[in-house]
């Protein structure tokens, strides 16, 4: 199996992780579904950065200039997105009487619209929606997969299809559909304001001007490369020199 094949069992690992259900009456053994049945925010963040940091792994070890940069970019774009994440969670958590389950939300947007605009950026961030800030990321990291290996990039980009179910499915059980027996609609605070929106500011600024990162890092991400790869043939002459030399007879003298 070569480098690159590994690195897709994160992405698949954590798209089963967000099929598989919580739910008291499923037993512990129950195997993940196709269906995206999770439903703790918290477990589906998770697994998504997961996803997320399989993208950069396998960008790294695409070993070109493309994916170097790709995965530079997402470490940025996937640190403010699951900060934000996370802090939104808690947020909607303290609206539904504690529960981080989506079955225990719902209707949150109705008396909160600045809340739920801000929880759809990140979303929509999450999964790499063209015009978002981990678009050109992950645009970056299958473009240099692509060039190393088609099929893992083609497989890889089934992760991208897979995080637009689970994360708007988890957007839409608790923003919308029927309001929670303990639901408290209620618009965010000043003071979760201050924490949240700087976050998603960076966010939509790197979405609009990705540029502001892609030309810091592009001499470090070809030098990094290049070093890569003279540190590669370095390691592959002895081999070479091993399989060419000749047989010596007993006694070290050639014939």
């Amino acid at each position: 199996m070569s480098r690159l094949s590994w690195f897709l069992v994160g992405i698949l690992f954590a798209a089963a992780g967000c099929s598989s259900s919580n739910s008291p009456s499923a037993p512990s053994t129950t195997l993940p579904r196709a269906d995206f049945t999770q439903t703790d925010l918290r477990l589906i963040v998770g697994f998504s950065s997961i996803a997320q940091l399989g993208f950069i792994t396998l960008g790294i070890f695409a070993l070109n200039p493309q994916g170097t940069q790709g995965a530079l970019l997402q470490m940025v774009n996937h640190g403010l997105v699951t900060a934000a994440l996370f802090f939104i969670i808690a947020v909607l958590a303290a609206r539904a009487g504690g529960s981080e389950d989506v079955r225990d939300m719902g209707g949150l947007a109705f008396r909160a619209p600045v809340l739920a605009a801000l929880f759809l950026i990140v979303a929509l961030a999450t999964l790499a929606m063209p015009g978002s800030s981990n678009f050109m990321g992950e645009f970056y990291i299958l473009l240099g997969v692509f060039e190393s290996k088609l099929v893992i990039a083609c497989v890889a980009f089934t992760g991208v299809v897979l995080a637009s179910v689970y994360m708007l499915r988890a957007y839409i059980g608790a923003m919308h559909n029927r309001v929670g027996a303990k639901v408290q609609s209620r618009e965010l605070s000043l003071r979760d304001g201050i924490v949240v929106a700087p976050l998603v500011l960076v966010i939509v600024a790197i979405a609009v001007y990705p540029q502001l990162l892609l030309k810091r890092q592009q001499a470090s991400a070809q030098a990094a490369v290049a070093q890569t790869a003279l540190l590669t043939h370095q390691l592959a002459l002895p081999r070479a020199t091993a399989q060419t030399a000749p047989v010596l007879p007993q006694g070290g003298q050639t014939p």
